[in-house]
């Protein structure tokens, strides 16, 4: 270790109770999240976020209304909200990356009661 170098360390994901995690951080500078989606489950991402997925999942291509569309056409933001559900009887999975390298960062939004970020900090949910 280098003197004056600490290292971020994301904590364990949370879990639903049979085990299997609900997400996955993978890599070290250019992440990926893997969600593990169940029959029936929904994942929902801007336009460019999905890396790779399983077979049976099922995208959803939306504007989100025109106040927000407009508000995110004039911040720089992406316009479509893109939707992805799990149509197979079995558990699937889903890949989101960044269109940049960086570090995700997951945050518990019930845990926060107000956050600032940089346009385009939003990943998925």
């Amino acid at each position: 270790m280098i003197a004056g170098i600490e290292l971020w360390y994301p904590e364990k994901p949370p879990t639903y109770e049979d085990g299997m995690p609900i997400f996955e951080l993978i890599g070290t500078d250019a992440q990926i999240v893997q969600f593990p989606v169940r029959a029936g489950r929904q994942v929902m991402c801007f336009s460019g976020a999905m890396a790779y997925m399983s077979d049976g999942m099922k995208m959803e291509c939306r504007l989100a209304g025109l106040k927000k569309t407009f508000g995110r056409l004039v911040g720089g933001g992406s316009l479509f909200e893109i939707t992805y559900t799990n149509e197979s009887g079995v558990d699937g999975f889903i890949g989101m990356t960044p269109d940049y390298p960086g570090v995700i960062v997951p945050i518990h939004m019930a845990n926060v009661d107000k956050l600032y970020c940089l346009r385009d900090s939003f990943l998925c949910s």
